[in-house]
């Protein structure tokens, strides 16, 4: 369940951004991992809806992607996901796997189905159970004749047939604009109503404000809002949020974007209102690789006056130009024996990591050895032997790149 948290938390983070810089609240009844299915599409500035997207020639696609959580000051590989992709080039199938500290264990999948117009109609969840896939929930969509997502019906499956859950319905204007977001609970043998969001627009076509309501005793109750700045380019500037507090709007928290000089948002910053001035509460930093893909997101909360780290999602991506390239292969380095004594070997062919610097945290996160190591084929190191048994994390740092991995100690 903790990874599969983490790997959703990754998801919602990237489609949060997403949403929010093109103009589109993400509202709360729909922060599950359905998300997860959008993350190819709505991380990328791509159209809501679009779970694969049909690439033309030298387009890229991810590949894969890694989530990494820092806990306890420490850095912790907790898992990955490979991503397939059908003869249309549409994405088909995310496995997701588990680190347990010693190898990657596969632990669920999401799987596609689209329609003649390459929208998608199933988005299928399953658990890996050691021999056999087991089904957890799905997501069935209508689209309209704009090929707009109308309907979209969450089920659970009981371990024997698929049950209701929620309902999903969005309403468009005549510019094509999402101008409400519905969701209903399945209760008794019926849909009734649970949650909606309502989207105004400016004089641009842009949103402006966004309005989430309950459904409570028969009425629709205010809940939250979002109200959004744009600066000269038409880029997201800002996004203030407000909490209903049954007469008034209050103030919470605001959000600011920061892009480079090819129009690649770079910085979310979020931000809480004390009532007297703005405190930093968390951040999001993107990197972009030569093309203009997203090759790291990175999440920082603000503690003790100090960014620190959260999580980061690292994400390969391939070309191809009527035909696939390999990925690059992820910068890796092997350890051997492992578990050992203290006494081991590590090993990076032609990863980018050696000569590099490797030094040895603890499973509190204090570092316990540093060593400058060379450029041999298998690399001799001797740590104190001091040292507890127990699982160490080892970091190498490279010229070209940098990888962790887990090492168990055992006398």
């Amino acid at each position: 369940m903790k990874t599969t948290l983490h790997h959703w938390v990754a998801a919602l983070a990237l489609n949060l951004l997403a949403c929010s810089l093109q103009g589109q609240e993400l509202p709360f009844f729909q922060t599950h991992p359905k998300f997860a299915q959008e993350q190819i599409g709505l991380s990328y500035g791509l159209p809501q809806g679009l779970a694969g997207v049909l690439l033309d020639d030298n387009d890229f696609r991810v590949r894969a992607d890694r989530v990494d959580f820092w806990e306890d000051n420490a850095l912790d590989k907790q898992d990955s996901s490979i991503y397939a992709y059908n003869n249309q080039n549409l994405l088909s199938e995310i496995k997701t796997r588990t680190y347990d500290g010693f190898v990657w264990v596969l632990s669920g999948r999401r799987t596609y189905q689209y329609d003649a117009n390459k929208n998608p109609i199933e988005n299928l969840y399953q658990n890996w159970d050691g021999a056999s896939w087991q089904n957890s929930y799905r997501f069935l969509s209508v689209f309209n004749l704009n090929n707009q997502r109308i309907q979209e019906t969450n089920q659970i499956w009981d371990g024997t047939a698929w049950n209701n859950a929620y309902l999903y319905i969005s309403e468009y204007d005549l510019n094509n604009n999402l101008t409400v977001s519905l969701s209903q609970k399945w209760e008794n043998g019926a849909w009734e109503n649970h949650y909606r969001t309502i989207y105004d627009y400016n004089s641009d076509n842009k949103l402006a404000v966004s309005t989430s309501q309950w459904w409570e005793n028969g009425s629709w109750v205010n809940s939250s809002r979002y109200i959004l700045e744009y600066d000269a380019n038409g880029q997201s500037a800002s996004q203030l949020y407000q909490n209903w507090q049954g007469q008034f709007w209050e103030t919470y928290s605001r959000t600011i974007y920061d892009y480079d000089a090819n129009g690649n948002p770079t910085l979310y910053l979020n931000q809480s209102w004390t009532g007297t001035a703005w405190v930093n509460s968390y951040r999001f930093i993107l990197e972009y690789d030569a093309n203009g893909n997203m090759i790291r997101f990175l999440w920082q909360n603000w503690e003790a006056d100090a960014w620190l780290n959260f999580l980061q999602v690292i994400q390969y991506f391939e070309g191809f130009t009527g035909t696939f390239a390999l990925a690059q292969p992820q910068a890796v380095f092997q350890v051997f024996p492992n578990p050992s004594d203290g006494q081991f070997r590590i090993s990076a062919e032609n990863q980018g990591l050696l000569p590099g610097l490797l030094a040895v945290y603890d499973a509190q996160g204090r570092k316990v050895y540093e060593q400058q190591v060379g450029t041999a084929e298998q690399e001799a190191v001797s740590l104190p032997s001091t040292l507890s048994e127990g699982l160490y994390l080892l970091h190498l740092e490279g010229k070209r790149g940098s990888a962790t991995q887990k090492l168990r100690i055992a006398h």
